[in-house]
């Protein structure tokens, strides 16, 4: 069970994801050139490249098979079902969660304002109460949607799930935590917040961005 937090890829130059797009199978080249942004392009490539390097660093796969979908969108692997894992990216930072004994769901958001729509279409009347109560309101919302959004992909069902009917309001605060028996990490980087749901007390790895998108090369 590990985490694998690759941050500043705002650095990231065209030319530098030009070279590295070849370390990608076609489906995911693809899934990168849909982007309009050079930004949205280099986080769909780094995505999948920190969730080989984290497989390949665990010593449990070197070549990742082709992404299966779940019923609403989370990916697999169907020919390894034991390999669960989770990816998420924002600004310019991406998150993995890889856990070999359960399922798991990892988000990360930059910390800035949300909509107050979240809080009446995605919050239970606690959560409202909690968050229109805190010190700094904004800071603790953009917290508390990230554990929602870790619970979400942990589940697979992605925003289809009933999210005002969880409750995160006694705990969502806390780096480690259990919520109806599922543990709970989460921590922060850079005016990011990250969470990941089905792992506790996993290691976290700091990857470069170099090391990220050298990888391949460095390893021959």
């Amino acid at each position: 069970m590990s985490i694998y937090l690759c941050s500043g890829l705002g650095a990231v130059s065209s030319a530098a994801l030009a070279a590295a797009l070849p370390q990608l199978p076609e489906y995911r080249q693809e899934r990168a050139a849909r982007y309009l942004h050079i930004q949205d392009k280099v986080l769909s490539a780094a995505a999948y490249l920190l969730l080989r390097y984290a497989l390949a660093d665990a010593r449990v796969l070197t070549v990742l098979p082709d992404f299966s979908y779940g019923r609403y969108g989370k990916p697999f692997f169907a020919e390894y079902p034991q390999i669960r894992f989770s990816f998420s990216h924002t600004a310019d930072a991406v998150l993995c969660a890889v856990n070999l004994y359960g399922e798991t769901g990892a988000d990360i958001q930059r910390i800035e304002p949300l909509s107050a729509d979240v809080c009446g279409m995605f919050l239970s009347e606690q959560e409202q109460r909690t968050i229109r109560s805190a010190s700094d309101p904004s800071g603790d919302l953009i917290r508390l949607w990230t554990v929602k959004e870790a619970y979400c992909k942990y589940t697979g069902m992605g925003l289809h799930a009933e999210l005002r009917d969880t409750d995160f309001s006694a705990v969502f605060r806390r780096r480690h935590f259990s919520w109806n028996g599922i543990p709970f990490q989460c921590g922060a980087v850079q005016e990011k917040t990250w969470c990941c749901c089905g792992l506790k007390h996993a290691q976290v790895h700091e990857i470069s961005v170099h090391t990220l998108f050298h990888f391949e090369e460095e390893n021959k």
